[in-house]
């Protein structure tokens, strides 16, 4: 009978401490970051998703902490292979408003502002909607959908 109780009080610590409330791994309250590499997977217009090319398909944007945007993408799909350019450019997000910022596309004083909507930013998944272009609102049937996958 002692070996008994001796297990069943054995059982409860272990269960006991296997409860743990301080669990570390999951914590739901954490904001998921921009930070990183994503690749396109898709562009939506008008409730279709348009067929990207193989070129397409190789663009990518890398987002960093100093609020730099690398864009790697397609310069020119009609050569083979595929030309590509590099581009740097400012990026901001506050909320679920991704402002991109480029001054090589406008002045100094007056740079060319896209705005983005935010759909979707997760550990895997950025999906955003494009509002505005070069200061100018985009009509609802203007407005693409782009969505890419996080790959570093």
């Amino acid at each position: 009978m002692k070996k008994f109780g001796l297990c069943i009080l054995t059982l409860i610590g272990v269960i006991s401490f296997s409860c743990s409330s301080d669990d570390n791994a999951n914590n739901s309250n954490e904001t998921p970051t921009i930070i990183g590499k994503w690749k396109i997977t898709s562009i939506e217009l008008n409730d279709e998703i348009s067929t990207l090319s193989e070129c397409h398909l190789q663009q990518t944007m890398t987002f960093q902490e100093n609020g730099d945007l690398i864009e790697y993408a397609v310069e020119n799909e009609m050569v083979t292979p595929c030309t590509f350019s590099t581009e740097t450019i400012k990026y901001s997000l506050e909320g679920d408003v991704l402002t991109f910022i480029s001054e090589s596309e406008g002045t100094e004083e007056n740079p060319n502002l896209t705005i983005n909507e935010v759909l979707k930013l997760d550990e895997s998944t950025l999906v955003y909607k494009e509002l505005s272009q070069g200061g100018v609102s985009l009509s609802d049937n203007k407005q693409q959908i782009f969505t890419h996958v996080r790959i570093d």
